[in-house]
């Protein structure tokens, strides 16, 4: 199986989402310095998990190209992935 190469820009931006999540989740900032109902709550933060899924679901289409649907959900293909996580 052929190496492919990894895009720096996609692992930035998922990494950016799961900060913008922990501000979200943490009590750093208190209501004062993060208003919920500003704009960088509205455009950034409120936005992470949804820009997250769609990042991820965009590597994994780009994982899968030359593979048909039914040959992505095999039992082979999904037991070589969670190997990999082991």
């Amino acid at each position: 199986m052929e190496k492919r190469k990894r895009l720096i820009l996609i692992d930035w931006l998922k990494a950016l989402c799961v900060v913008l999540v922990i501000i979200t989740h943490s009590d750093f900032l208190n209501d004062a310095m993060l208003d919920k109902a500003g704009l960088f709550y509205l455009l950034c933060v409120n936005k992470a998990v949804p820009c997250f899924m769609f990042l991820s679901g965009f590597v994994f289409a780009l994982g899968a190209k030359d593979v048909s649907l039914s040959e992505q959900y095999s039992l082979s293909r999904l037991k070589s992935k969670l190997l990999r996580l082991t």
